[in-house]
């Protein structure tokens, strides 16, 4: 049984990475319509390089982030193993898969 606070811990991590990827995308979805579609637009070249400009540097910071995000995670997992709440080899449940998993996901287990 995971305990209620490793879980709600555990969610918050996952839906920021979740959302932190959504935004990468989104945001080179739009990049690339601005870049596309520029001509139907009669903009020219150098009108759209500051949004072009401002969007490129958040898709940098949030690449960042995303790393952030992934060393978090994985310094959860390593201080759960620390302080005993999981084992190594720990079987755990998921948020999105049925089966069980080995606890290599940060996904601690109350003891």
């Amino acid at each position: 049984m995971i305990h209620p606070v490793v879980a709600d811990i555990t969610h918050g991590l996952k839906t920021a990475e979740e959302s932190n990827d959504l935004t990468i995308s989104s945001a080179a979805a739009m990049i690339q319509a601005l870049v596309a579609d520029r001509g139907q637009l009669k903009i020219g070249y150098g009108v759209i390089q500051g949004p072009l400009a401002d969007a490129s540097k958040a898709i940098a910071l949030t690449v960042e982030a995303r790393a952030h995000l992934g060393r978090c995670h994985k310094r959860m997992y390593d201080l759960a193993v620390e302080h005993r709440v999981i084992s190594h080899g720990d079987i755990v449940p998921t948020f999105d898969d049925p089966e069980p998993t080995k606890a290599i996901s940060g996904l601690p287990i109350a003891a």
